[in-house]
């Protein structure tokens, strides 16, 4: 990409690609003036870039939504430690989505509750290398190390 090519409503994705290509490209390496030339360009296209008036409701919310979040949208050309794609969460998430899947989801409100506070606790001992299965032992015979026992008690 060069500093002076413009972009346009049909090519508006490429913004991401070469964005995403920039950061590929300068993965483990320092911040120079030519890096810094290319994000400013990409932010100044990203700016100037819009969308014509999308006549599908779920393209005038996804224009509105992209609008709100136009300074988020290229944080990863900053911040080294933020990824241009979720898919670390989306991981993360996977396991509690399948199970609500295959048990034809929660029956109550009440249960969706319950069923996020566990799935939290659950993910989070793994995340943090716990026993998952000790974690909710401890819990649940009221460990005293272990203060979120009120978390997995029925509201008073």
């Amino acid at each position: 990409m060069t500093i002076e090519e413009p972009y346009d409503i049909v090519n508006g994705w490429k913004i991401f690609e070469d964005a995403i290509q920039l950061y590929k490209d300068y993965a483990g390496k320092s911040y120079d003036n030519v890096y810094c030339q290319r994000r400013a360009a990409l932010e100044a296209s990203l700016k100037d870039f819009g969308f014509p008036d999308p006549n599908k409701r779920i393209l005038r919310r996804f224009a509105k939504r992209l609008q709100r979040h136009k300074d988020e949208l290229l944080t990863f050309l900053y911040e080294r430690e933020v990824d241009y794609h979720n898919n670390h969460a989306e991981q993360q998430i996977r396991p509690d989505v399948i199970f609500r899947k295959i048990t034809f989801g929660n029956r109550s409100n009440r249960g969706a509750q319950y069923h996020s506070v566990i799935m939290s606790i659950l993910q989070t001992a793994r995340l943090n290398g716990i026993d998952p299965i000790r974690t909710f032992e401890n819990l649940l015979l009221g460990a005293k190390q272990y203060p979120l026992l009120n978390a997995l008690s029925p509201p008073q």
